[in-house]
């Protein structure tokens, strides 16, 4: 593959009914906590909400991490729902056949319209990594992922499907925000 592209992945049939019965009831019922998220961008305030699963590796600090003399224990993890979310990664990665090494982010961000077109462009990881987003509700149509290319341009743009996966190599990208109702995804990220 050339290092121009950028490799996508779309699938809209890897979870379970099972899977499919969580997620509605963890939306519809309200389940799941959040709270508001680190704003993107530093000229604007782009607010939303969180509910962080694992946190990344760049946001540990000795000083939030448990240590005893031998051992440095993990506390990345900050969920009740922690095993529910890596179902729906191993499910999208053992039906594509994709190899996990380690995990370095589990989020689900819940979108809603702020009055602005869309969030600025970023990349979740200054390292490389593969993302994986889920969509977990039917949110507003227009509110689409964009995928960039080293030059910022437009290489893909995914619509929001429930239950839909989308899976790309480090890059560029931002979201459109919803004009109505909320647009909740998970997001993941590891090599």
């Amino acid at each position: 593959m050339s290092k121009n592209k950028i490799f996508l992945l779309k699938s809209d049939n890897f979870l379970s009914s099972k899977h499919k019965k969580t997620i509605k009831e963890l939306i519809e019922k309200a389940e799941l906590p959040f709270y508001m998220g680190p704003a993107f961008g530093k000229k604007i305030n782009y607010p939303y909400l969180c509910h962080t699963i694992l946190r990344r590796p760049e946001d540990i600090t000795e000083t939030n991490s448990i240590y005893s003399s031998k051992y440095a224990i993990e506390t990345r993890f900050n969920s009740k729902y922690t095993d529910v979310f890596l179902e729906f990664l191993f499910a999208f990665c053992d039906k594509h056949k994709i190899k996990i090494n380690k995990v370095f982010r589990i989020a689900v961000n819940l979108t809603f319209n702020i009055g602005v077109e869309k969030c600025p462009i970023h990349c979740d990881h200054d390292f490389n990594h593969k993302q994986l987003i889920i969509y977990l509700n039917n949110s507003d149509k227009k509110a689409k992922t964009i995928i960039l290319n080293k030059n910022n341009k437009i290489i893909h743009e995914i619509t929001p499907k429930q239950y839909r996966g989308v899976l790309f190599d480090k890059c560029n990208h931002y979201m459109i925000y919803p004009k109505k109702g909320a647009r909740i995804i998970a997001i993941y990220t590891f090599d």
